[in-house]
């Protein structure tokens, strides 16, 4: 920006990472609170930083506080890392996954160590064979930055594993910089500090996710190994952090609600939809970031030189930051950061500076967008917990799921379960959801087929009479202060779901699945439930409809668990009696144990400490005595599959802490505080005798039998999935993708009637539900345009538009637009180029581009590409880019 500061016109700075956004109030109240503190609270010692942060900080971190050192800034707490690595006299190379920001092996030349890039792959992610090929005895440290800066890539758990895995063989330690803590657009990004290993250092800071950039409060979280070491070398180089931003950075981190890091997130995806919108229309290619907010984008013909840059910003007034900063992998990009309110006028300037750069350079004419959007499906890595000591201790998990039914009415009055949009609370209750004396339960028969349906889809034993009865309890949320449920004689019980995860198949026993009534909703005012100044609460949920689906504790991982949920999830939709769009619509109690295993095949497969996914080659056994022995401990309000796993992940790396350090796992019940990800202790465990059970005396014994015979399911995922592959020939992935939903199943099966499946796979499977999971949209929003649809794909199939117009202008301009497929077409002027006026494309792009030809003539391959841009900008992108590139070589060659 120095240079940017000197010219003549209005510059746009897209330089600068320092946030724009107002940081939570409660740092502005934490430092007040400070100020106001006697003097001898600004004369503070050397230390590794304000206890109250640390403790808060291995809280959320799930680690012991003396392994937090909080720093001047994640600069520092980078610096430390790389120090303890470059000290040990295990080598003085350092790897970087290129591309790279700058200070990282600016850091490491200063502190005596050689650097060496490693190119990333094509979408930024790492890519393993390459950092593997580069490992050597002379590695001590491997520095990898998720997000990174500057693509935005979010890195998976499974390959940084697979790093640090190689690290220990090389004794080199690797520094995990997850500096843009709540950054993470994608929803992927999982923390490396889950990873047990004495060869890994996580550091990480709040200038971004507090946007406090000049307080400079970092921290790194060092294995027992390297604490000492680092906290010498940090007592050096900085004597007193600065208590005031602590202390504030503390209360900020204790106060401040989901909302405030919901709302940046958004702002930042609005920015970069209008951004890269703009990028489209100057014919960039662009990375769209995964987490943080940086945009890398390349301009044919105007690589990222620090010329380029300067002259973008004297002709386009908009500064940004050369590639060749970053490394040598992408110098010929411009990294743009997105943190200025501006950043849709920087986006217009660049399109007009390079829509005119078209005309007026010929040779910068070829222009073919090329998106590198990061915001497809993402696979979800599974966190990894620490592994224990003892290498015979397991992971023991069952599952309380919570199934909202889909009735008109609650499960015991007429009220009704539809929630309005800016309801008042308390307003859809009556005399028998609010436990009026003298009001008497009537039961919904809906309610009762729905458990009935659930129970055959878990393939479970249905009994032909059923009771409830009172489960008394304190129950804030429900005025009775008591719940209606079954006890000794459920709806269902004994049944079985099939899970697989990482090509594992497990067989998951159902103990039980009753029906019962949700209690209201708590609402906690002024924090989380933990803090919160007080709590109001809104019978309007109170008396909903639910089925309890109690597991056996079969889980040996957060990751069956979440994969279980998956497949429940799925076969609830199919049954139609479950609608996973609404709201609390299904909620997890967990129960986990950490127990001695007894015995284990032979099989392959992680050991039973892992805390992996096991699977029924590496079967953990666990004796029912040992289970008794182990202190129970369950978590509460859980809401999400990716929830269920987060939590779980923690709770498994507590009590595995826990034990290590000859501590008793106390037997509770934990809130699971999702925007702190942690678990937080609430009660001791309840105990069945605590709950004092008896008979429903205003509900008679349910005779469930007539149900039971005349109640039929649909097809379930499994079967249909199955049948997909069997009928239409479709490939495992392609048929799990298309049967995942009940809706997209039958979306496909209507346009398999028209044309070849495996045609009509493609375009629903990948194209379609692409463009929607990029938009947030589900297949319901489309549905009622098949007709629309199928007019696209047949457009394609008698040639009368390209597959690639098809799939990047007019199925996009659909979803955005409204508009049928004719009308995009007249507009854009799409239809398919004549065969003359191809060939004479052909003809004209040889004969005014010589240079190119000889290029050609000379082997550069890459000529072709430059010459095809031409035939498709003169004919307006309607010519087919193949047919074009081989007409091209037929004239060339001939």
């Amino acid at each position: 920006m120095q240079y940017a500061a000197s010219a003549k016109g209005d510059v746009i700075d897209m330089v600068s990472g320092n946030p724009d956004w107002d940081p939570p109030t409660a740092l502005r109240e934490g430092l007040r609170e400070y100020s106001d503190r006697d003097s001898e609270a600004f004369q503070y010692p050397p230390s590794a930083g304000l206890n109250e942060l640390r403790e808060e900080i291995a809280l959320r971190r799930n680690v012991d506080p003396d392994q937090v050192v909080i720093t001047n800034g994640t600069g520092e707490a980078n610096y430390l890392a790389m120090a303890r690595a470059l000290d040990r006299g295990a080598g003085d190379e350092a790897i970087f996954p290129d591309p790279v920001y700058p200070y990282y092996p600016g850091r490491v030349s200063l502190l005596g160590g050689q650097n060496r890039l490693v190119p990333t792959r094509e979408n930024g992610g790492l890519d393993v064979d390459a950092l593997t090929a580069a490992m050597s005895d002379d590695t001590a440290l491997v520095v990898l930055n998720t997000p990174n800066n500057p693509t935005g890539a979010v890195y998976d758990l499974d390959r940084i594993r697979e790093i640090i895995r190689l690290a220990e063989d090389y004794n080199a330690l690797v520094v995990v910089d997850e500096v843009y803590d709540k950054f993470d657009l994608s929803g992927s990004f999982e923390s490396a500090v889950t990873i047990d290993s004495s060869h890994r250092i996580v550091t990480s800071g709040f200038s971004k996710s507090l946007a406090i950039t000049g307080f400079r409060v970092g921290y790194a979280i060092l294995p027992d190994d390297h604490v000492s070491a680092a906290k010498t070398r940090h007592m050096l180089v900085n004597v007193s952090g600065a208590r005031p931003s602590q202390f504030a950075v503390h209360r900020a981190l204790r106060s401040t609600e989901p909302a405030y890091y919901e709302a940046t997130r958004e702002l930042l995806r609005d920015r970069i939809d209008a951004f890269t919108a703009a990028l489209d229309a100057s014919g960039a290619e662009y990375t769209r970031p995964q987490g943080a907010f940086y945009v890398l984008a390349r301009f044919d013909g105007f690589p990222g030189t620090m010329a380029n840059t300067k002259q973008l910003i004297d002709e386009a007034g908009v500064a940004g930051m050369p590639g060749s900063t970053f490394g040598n992998a992408r110098d010929d990009w411009i990294r743009f950061a997105l943190v200025t309110p501006r950043a849709e006028t920087a986006a217009t300037r660049l399109a007009d500076y390079f829509v005119w750069a078209l005309t007026a350079w010929p040779q910068c004419l070829n222009r073919l967008a090329v998106a590198l959007l990061f915001s497809g499906p993402v696979r979800y890595w599974p966190a990894m917990s620490a592994q224990t000591a003892d290498s015979n201790l397991a992971v023991v998990i069952g599952l309380e799921v919570h199934v909202q039914l889909e009735t008109d009415t609650k499960v015991f009055c007429g009220c009704s379960t539809e929630p309005v949009a800016g309801e008042d609370p308390n307003t859809r209750t009556c005399p028998v959801c609010l436990g009026l004396p003298g009001a008497l339960p009537v039961l919904n028969e809906g309610a009762v087929e729905a458990a009935v349906k659930i129970g055959k889809a878990l393939d479970a034993k249905v009994p032909d009479r059923t009771t409830f009865h009172r489960k008394n309890y304190y129950y804030p949320d429900l005025p009775k202060n008591f719940q209606l449920t079954q006890y000794d004689a459920p709806i269902c019980e004994h049944g079985s779901i099939a899970v697989s995860v990482e090509g594992n198949r497990r067989e998951i026993a159902i103990r039980r699945a009753h029906l019962e009534e949700d209690p209201g909703s708590l609402q906690h005012v002024g924090g989380s439930i933990d803090s919160a100044e007080s709590t109001l609460v809104d019978y309007n949920r109170a008396g909903t409809p639910l089925v309890e689906i109690v597991t056996e504790p079969d889980f040996r991982s957060p990751a069956e668990a979440r994969a279980f949920l998956a497949k429940l999830e799925e076969v609830l939709e199919y049954l139609d009696v479950f609608d996973s769009g609404r709201d609390g619509s299904l909620r997890v109690d967990a129960n986990i144990s950490i127990a001695e295993a007894t015995d284990q095949s032979d099989g392959p497969g992680p050991g039973p400490g892992s805390g992996d996914g096991a699977g029924a080659g590496d079967e953990v056994v666990v004796e029912e005595a040992a289970l008794e022995q182990a202190n129970r401990t369950e978590v509460k309000n859980i809401s999400s599959h990716k929830g269920a796993e987060q939590a779980l992940a923690y709770e498994v790396t507590r009590q595995k802490n826990a034990i290590r350090r000859g501590r008793e796992v106390a037997q509770e019940t934990r809130h699971w505080d999702e925007s702190r990800g942690i678990t937080v202790s609430m009660r001791s465990k309840e105990a069945e005798k605590d709950y004092r059970y008896f008979r429903e005396a205003d509900l008679p014994p349910l005779e469930v039998a007539d149900w039971k015979r005349r109640l039929d399911i649909p097809e379930l995922p499994d079967a249909r999935r199955e049948r997909f592959r069997e009928e239409y020939g479709l490939d495992a992935e392609s048929a799990a993708k298309l049967t995942s939903r009940k809706a997209v199943a039958d979306f496909y099966e209507a346009v398999a009637e028209t044309f070849d499946p495996g045609l009509a796979a493609t375009w629903v499977a990948d194209n379609l539900l692409g463009e929607l999971n990029y938009r947030d949209m589900v297949i319901a929003d489309v549905q009622d345009r098949l007709d629309e649809f199928e007019q696209l794909i047949g457009l394609v199939d008698t040639g009368d538009v390209t597959r690639k117009n098809a799939t990047e202008v007019i199925l996009r301009e659909m979803l955005d637009t409204g508009e049928t497929p004719d009308r995009i077409i007249d507009r854009e002027g799409l239809g398919v180029a004549e065969d003359d006026a191809v060939a004479t494309a052909v003809s004209d792009a040889i004969e005014t581009n010589p240079d190119a030809v000889d290029d050609y003539h000379s082997g550069d391959q890459g000529a072709i590409n430059f010459l095809v841009g031409q035939v498709m900008q003169t004919t307006g992108g309607s010519a087919d880019p193949g047919e074009v590139n081989q007409l091209l070589r037929e004239r060339l060659d001939g």
